[in-house]
């Protein structure tokens, strides 16, 4: 088990990032609420990190924060939610958010997140609301420092997550005329996963 990494960033989209550990790159997927937090490529950095095995695939996945790691395990650990999902709700939501809605049974807020139909977020509701009662949850500040414009970051960060690039425009389109021009790409693929269809 690999518990974390420290290295020097050699790249990072918000879905992912390329640790550069002693001359040897690890390309660990990602929440866009970790991407939030990471530092320009070049600098150090320091990844909490969870390995998971398929006997398709073996796949490294990078937390900031020690609670974004904690509720990624717990979320994976319900029947029918795989890492994909996992990520694509800590994408879509805050770890805060994300708790609050499990422990008071949101089920029409979990919905909103692609992929979670009414049957996974009620198993999320049954088997997390007593763990996560658990969980301390503190909120860490952090800038976003994107290369490119927020629309081409966020557009990228929904391919990654599985949605075509027409289908990711769309979202995207339709959260920038909703909600106005975000202050950060986050808070952008945060508007797009909620509105997208």
């Amino acid at each position: 088990m690999i518990a974390h990494l420290s290295g020097r960033i050699a790249e990072k989209t918000p879905t992912s990032v390329v640790l550069d550990v002693s001359g040897v790159g690890y390309i660990c997927e990602i929440p866009v609420s970790s991407f939030k937090q990471l530092p320009a490529v070049g600098e150090s950095v320091k990844l909490l990190t969870h390995f998971h095995v398929t006997a398709d695939a073996h796949k490294l996945f990078g937390f900031y924060t020690p609670e974004e790691r904690e509720l990624f395990t717990h979320l994976i650990s319900v029947s029918g939610v795989g890492p994909k999902m996992a990520l694509t709700l800590l994408s879509g939501a805050t770890v805060a958010e994300i708790a609050d809605w499990i422990r008071k049974g949101k089920t029409e807020l979990l919905t909103r997140v692609p992929g979670i139909g009414p049957k996974t977020a009620s198993r999320l509701i049954v088997e997390l609301k007593d763990k996560l009662e658990k969980m301390k949850i503190t909120a860490v500040p952090g800038a976003v420092r994107v290369e490119s414009t927020f629309e081409d970051e966020a557009t990228m960060a929904l391919v990654t997550l599985g949605y075509g690039r027409l289908e990711a425009k769309r979202a995207i389109e339709k959260a920038l005329s909703t909600n106005g021009h975000p202050k950060n790409v986050e808070e952008l693929i945060r508007q797009a996963l909620r509105v997208a269809q």
